[in-house]
């Protein structure tokens, strides 16, 4: 891949304006992130309390993250990031002027925290589900690295320009300049004319779209496996976040300027890893892609749970960036790469469900573990755990090439007999002939299919045989509702259409296989 093919999302306007904007304001919030750890290890330095830190920030987004994604596919996206950045703006204003006057205690710290990660919890699917979006699948690995490239470039600055911002105006100042920070995401969102959605349907109800999330994710092997590796992956690589500022400025005795000097190393070296990333993804496959960053991150613990010297300290951390960014490139190409526009938001938020999950149990592990046996102890305990990590990939590896998730669209609408559609649950049959011998091959296909069903709404599936005629198969399917049914057709993909052909490849009759509708009170067809 060329490096004007790598850069190539920037041509898209809206896009451009929203890594510009997000640029910004990931910039301010790792600034944040500088002051509100230093300010924690200054007013309350134990393993615990900044461990819970860690812990604040997870917990809303792992508790809120369903929801949220179930919201920001049934809402208007771009309507519902405009209030919550709004709230975030005045939480983190607000924590900037109590700090200024002196009454950010520890306790309120993590409160005000915990408050701004509700926020974040709230708009982070809609954000992710945003690129896609707007670059589509043609752009989207090439997106996923360059949301990391401004990630990092932010991660690069605000390290670096909060610490000298805590040395020159103290943490009160950085949190007001993150609020500030939060104004250009305002603004862009506000100047979009994002498109209306072109379904006709009435959207779900949010308990509604929670179950299709939930079941979509029980029927959808290839997201299950890049949720499973998130959660296990962050699971030990969090001890990173959790424990340095307690190695930096508890053991190594760093002033707030070095700290932060720490902090943009490892921003600058996801920066230098997001410039060969592209390169590298042609020689690799996903799976050697995590395993490698997994690898170079348990080799990052393990060395800050004994190295000391500031050099070697900043080179570490510069190495782990590389391996943070190739890590989270891997997981979020393939999940974008895995689910269809319709779950985008939910199936983002399910991977940010297990971000945190892993984060939070984490972060709280490996804390306590530091209380108890120190910080180096804890670190190497979370090296071993991300090499044991590397197992899960021989039960879960990721998918390996990009699907076609685009809608199909090629069912044709049933024709009812009246106006409306029929009460109650539907049932859908399609009728088959199958030569008998191949049977046990067109079972394999059908059981293919019947996760297809269920993936897009479907909450029973059965196949029976006609004992009077071996050639007869049914296959027969059930929706709660018309309306979920008429979602169906809408949620067919392309890819899914290829499966559905395979799968009538073995009908042998000259007419197609035979599709009727069937409700409890009249039947439809």
């Amino acid at each position: 891949m060329t490096g004007a093919a790598a850069w190539g999302p920037l041509r898209i306007p809206i896009y451009r304006s929203l890594w510009i904007a997000a640029l910004i304001s990931n910039t301010g919030t790792w600034m944040h992130d500088v002051a509100a750890a230093w300010l924690m290890t200054g007013i309350a330095p134990t393993p615990l309390f900044v461990s819970l830190m860690q812990t604040a920030t997870s917990l809303p987004m792992f508790l809120l993250a369903l929801p949220a994604g179930a919201l920001a596919d049934m809402l208007d996206r771009r309507r519902l990031l405009l209030a919550t950045f709004a709230a975030i703006i005045v939480v983190v204003a607000a924590l900037g002027v109590m700090t200024l006057s002196g009454l950010a205690t520890a306790w309120v710290l993590l409160a005000m925290t915990f408050l701004v990660a509700i926020g974040l919890g709230l708009a982070r699917p809609a954000l992710d589900a945003l690129t896609p979006e707007v670059v589509g699948p043609g752009h989207l690995p090439q997106a996923v690295s360059m949301d990391a490239v401004g990630l990092n470039v932010g991660r690069a600055a605000g390290g670096a320009l909060g610490g000298v911002l805590i040395a020159t105006l103290g943490p009160g100042a950085v949190f007001l300049a993150n609020a500030a920070s939060n104004l250009p995401y305002l603004d862009v969102l506000r100047r979009w004319k994002r498109p209306a959605s072109a379904s006709a349907l009435p959207p779900e109800s949010l308990g509604g779209a929670v179950k299709a999330g939930l079941r979509y994710v029980r029927h959808a092997p290839a997201l299950r496996a890049v949720l499973i590796r998130m959660a296990a992956v962050l699971f030990a690589a969090c001890a990173l976040w959790s424990l340095f500022p307690l190695v930096a400025r508890g053991e190594m005795k760093l002033g707030s300027v070095s700290f932060g000097l720490l902090v943009g190393s490892f921003g600058l070296g996801a920066l230098a890893g997001a410039l060969v990333l592209p390169a590298v993804r042609t020689r690799l496959s996903p799976n050697v892609m995590l395993a490698s960053a997994s690898l170079l991150l348990a080799g990052v613990l393990l060395s800050l749970a004994y190295v000391r010297t500031y050099a070697l300290v900043a080179v570490a951390m510069a190495v782990a960036g590389v391996g943070w960014l190739a890590m989270l490139s891997s997981l979020n190409t393939a999940l974008q790469s895995s689910v269809p526009s319709w779950v985008r938001a939910r199936a983002s938020a399910l991977s940010g469900l297990a971000f945190m999950g892993g984060m939070t149990a984490g972060s709280m592990l490996w804390g306590i573990l530091a209380t108890a046996k120190g910080v180096s102890f804890a670190l190497a305990a979370a090296a071993g755990a991300a090499v044991a990590g590397l197992f899960l990939g021989l039960r879960y590896p990721l998918p390996r090439k990009a699907m076609n998730l685009a809608p199909s669209m090629h069912w044709p609408a049933p024709i009812l007999v009246g106006e409306g559609g029929p009460e109650g649950p539907v049932e859908v049959v399609v009728e088959y002939r199958i030569t008998p011998a191949r049977f046990g091959e067109f079972r394999v296909a059908l059981r293919q299919l019947e996760s297809v069903r269920r993936r897009d709404g479907a909450i029973e599936w059965t196949v029976e045989l006609d004992p009077a005629d071996a050639s007869h198969c049914v296959e027969t399917f059930r929706f709660d509702s018309w309306t979920e049914h008429l979602r169906q057709h809408e949620r067919i993909t392309a890819e899914d259409r290829a499966l559905e052909d395979h799968v009538r490849s073995f009908h042998v009759s000259t007419v197609p296989p035979v599709v009727t509708h069937r409700t409890p009170d009249r039947p439809r067809s």
